[in-house]
């Protein structure tokens, strides 16, 4: 996420406040001089941070003067920055009740939404800010934090591409704009294969994904499939040309990148297939903003794919940063590399020692790659930060459970069962945990709900135990004859031996 800088962010409402504050001073009330003088100890109890002071002093100017609108923000300015977001709201809307266009207010407002977890509240205030304010960056950067998490990735996108012209260096931006277009390529996607999920659209794409992964014999197979299906599609060439390049074939590459080069869509006939062929990226998704046609999808995605590629290239080019190792753990997380991700992420905390989130990503990468005794000290710290959090107690009982630690580990995990009941990993773990304890009738009706969730088969082999350990052996053997199968069906089939893959063949002459 990006992290808007927060003293930056009350300084320019401090000093947008300030400005205001004469206009105001003399408000119904106190008289003049001492609400001027209440205003004066205010504004330096804050230059001094002491908010606390700040507060009680508001507290008197609000009473003195209950119609000045600077008043009430203020006060709910030494509110938030004193640590009591929650209490500074009221005092902000109040401000804005008395006077609508008080942008300092509106500001303050969108970002003590943001920091309470309440985005969706946050993107009005923001956005009126921005519109009255284009060359605001804290409450353009604060919008597109609170559009990432609504995952209104075009607009964040758009927000976000403004930022990084007044902000070229900035790491945070140009990584969260990688991420905006990484949402906008999945949402083309999302619709696409509702559409069709067996389309020749969604085998181009999905084929652009087995490249990168390496997996070129079966993104070769769909390109020539979806070559068939679609004879006239433009850019095909090139997407095989990358293909045959990667796999080590030179020369095949140059006759399919020669005929790329020799296409010539015409731009009145097909102008978002040309507007990407030529390079014309955001006039692409400008152009498929409220596409529904199969094509325009399929070009939208393919826009916002390479957008986000050249946002994370230029993210590369900068000097190290926190951003540039957290987005290349989520790469490697999405290629089922969780070793390389935890790699990453403790470059990224080098940078930023004792970052929570960072942390917690690190621990979850670790957890992906069966270290649990690398994920155990983390997720220890992180469960005394939060230790409500259903998911870390799923996560630090599992850990404790390959550390042995049966008896603790149960404890967490029926905390977390008891907070969320339809938690099916909850249910599983302490399942799985009460069986190594022994207590086979306890472990039964958890593994029992588990069941929906079991790909792989474990929970079934789980429940066998306890079955055979209850005196069920018929349920018991029923249950094994199902692990087989889905263990069998999750194994992971060797993509190089497959008789369904066909080999990587010349170019079609």
């Amino acid at each position: 996420m990006l992290v808007l800088a927060a003293e930056g962010g009350l300084a320019t409402v401090r000093v947008s406040a300030a400005h205001q504050s004469p206009a105001s001073a003399g408000i119904q009330g106190a008289p003049t001089s001492d609400a001027a003088a209440l205003r004066a100890q205010g504004e330096s109890a804050m230059e001094a941070s002491r908010f606390g002071d700040a507060e009680a002093i508001y507290l008197k100017l609000v009473g003195a003067t209950p119609a000045d609108p600077i008043a009430h923000m203020q006060l709910g300015m030494a509110r938030a920055m004193g640590g009591k977001t929650a209490d500074a709201i009221g005092p902000l809307r109040e401000a804005l009740r008395l006077r609508p266009d008080l942008l300092p207010a509106k500001l303050f407002l969108g970002i003590s939404y943001m920091e309470l977890g309440h985005p969706k509240e946050a993107v009005g205030p923001l956005r009126q800010v921005v519109q009255a304010d284009k060359d605001n960056p804290n409450a353009r950067q604060a919008l597109a934090e609170a559009l990432l998490t609504l995952e209104q990735f075009a607009e964040a996108s758009t927000q976000l591409e403004a930022l990084v012209v007044s902000q070229p260096q900035s790491p945070q931006v140009w990584a969260a704009l990688g991420r905006s277009y990484e949402g906008v390529a999945r949402e083309a996607f999302a619709k696409l294969q509702a559409l069709d999920i067996d389309s020749p659209y969604v085998w181009l794409l999905a084929a652009d994904v087995m490249t990168i992964e390496e997996k070129y014999p079966q993104a070769f197979s769909l390109i020539r499939k979806a070559q068939v299906a679609l004879p006239t599609l433009p850019g095909v060439h090139h997407t095989l040309a990358r293909v045959y390049g990667a796999s080590g074939h030179a020369d095949w590459a140059a006759v399919e990148q020669k005929r790329a080069e020799q296409e010539r869509p015409s731009c009145d006939t097909v102008p978002v297939a040309c507007a990407y062929l030529t390079g014309k990226l955001e006039d692409v998704i400008a152009r498929t903003g409220s596409a529904s046609q199969p094509a325009a999808l399929y070009w939208r995605a393919r826009a916002a794919n390479d957008l986000a590629a050249r946002s994370f290239e230029t993210l590369e080019k900068l000097p190290p940063s926190v951003e540039r190792y957290v987005v290349r753990a989520g790469i490697a997380r999405d290629q089922n590399q969780p070793l390389e991700a935890a790699r990453q992420l403790r470059e990224a905390l080098k940078l930023a020692p004792g970052d929570p989130g960072i942390e917690r990503e690190l621990a979850g990468a670790l957890y992906a790659a069966r270290d649990f005794e690398g994920a155990l000290p983390l997720l220890e710290k992180l469960y005394g930060l939060a230790p409500d959090a259903p998911d870390l107690q799923v996560a630090l009982g599992e850990a404790l459970l390959q550390a042995q630690q049966v008896d603790r580990a149960v404890g967490l995990l029926t905390k977390a069962v008891a907070a969320d009941p339809s938690m099916l990993q909850a249910r599983a773990s302490l399942g799985r945990a009460l069986v190594q304890s022994g207590a086979f009738e306890e472990a039964i009706p958890h593994l029992e709900k588990a069941l929906a969730g079991d790909v792989d088969g474990s929970v079934h082999y789980q429940l066998a135990q306890a079955m055979q350990r209850t005196g069920k052996p018929d349920r018991a053997k029923a249950l094994l004859a199902e692990y087989q199968k889905r263990s069998q069906a999750a194994a992971p089939a060797s993509a190089t031996t497959s008789p369904d893959v066909p080999a990587i063949t010349p170019p079609v002459p």
